[in-house]
């Protein structure tokens, strides 16, 4: 490549692409560095979004051209916040002639300041912490087991030095996650505090007063 204005018709075709594809939330810029000591837009799609002006937020571009140290090849994924308040995700790729030298830059600046509200508001409503997933389990045998291991560690004492009040703690604990309505729950509970059913009932009489 040369120059841009010599590519312009690619250009366009490429870019009447790229607009059906990506919608009008998306921004294309395509800038021309050899019409005059600043850069000037060559084309330009969505130009509501931020008229040029996220593209290089600021920072990439340089105010003149001519005396810029050689720019990247490409600069992908930069977020700018408008003065507006508007979020974009930019991302440009800069044109070289044949001697390296930069001649024009594309950019694609997309303005995603909706999807991050939806995304705020996804996360506010789904509340999604991985750290406090419990296992999903069809076995009933399984879920009780599950619920007696969650139960010990909120104890945090082997079923053998736990006292009476440990014991009682450990009931309420269980009951008060439904594991009584499991069939012969009270059995296994039973056996592992080493307490006879009339215990484990005066105990729960205890807990439900």
């Amino acid at each position: 490549m040369k120059t841009v204005r010599e590519e312009l018709e690619l250009f366009s075709v490429l870019f009447n692409t790229l607009e059906d594809q990506m919608g009008k939330n998306t921004e294309l810029v395509l800038y021309d560095f050899l019409t005059a000591p600043k850069a000037m837009i060559a084309d330009i799609r969505n130009g509501h979004l931020s008229h040029g002006r996220a593209s290089f937020a600021g920072r990439w571009l340089p105010e003149d051209i001519s005396h810029a140290a050689m720019p990247p090849k490409e600069l992908c994924n930069q977020l700018y916040t408008s003065s507006e308040g508007s979020v974009f995700r930019c991302s440009a790729a800069y044109l070289f002639d044949e001697h390296g030298k930069a001649v024009g830059a594309v950019c694609i600046n997309q303005d995603i300041t909706k999807t991050l509200e939806m995304e705020r508001s996804l996360h506010n409503m789904n509340r999604f912490c991985p750290e406090n997933m419990l296992p999903f389990v069809s076995d009933v045998s399984r879920a009780l087991e599950n619920l007696i291991e969650e139960a010990r560690e909120h104890i945090n004492l082997p079923f053998e030095k736990m006292t009476k009040d440990d014991k009682i703690e450990f009931i309420r604990y269980l009951d008060n996650r439904g594991a009584f309505l499991v069939t012969k729950s009270g059995d296994r509970i039973c056996a592992l505090l080493d307490i006879s059913k009339y215990t484990l009932y005066s105990y729960l009489d205890i807990i439900r007063i």
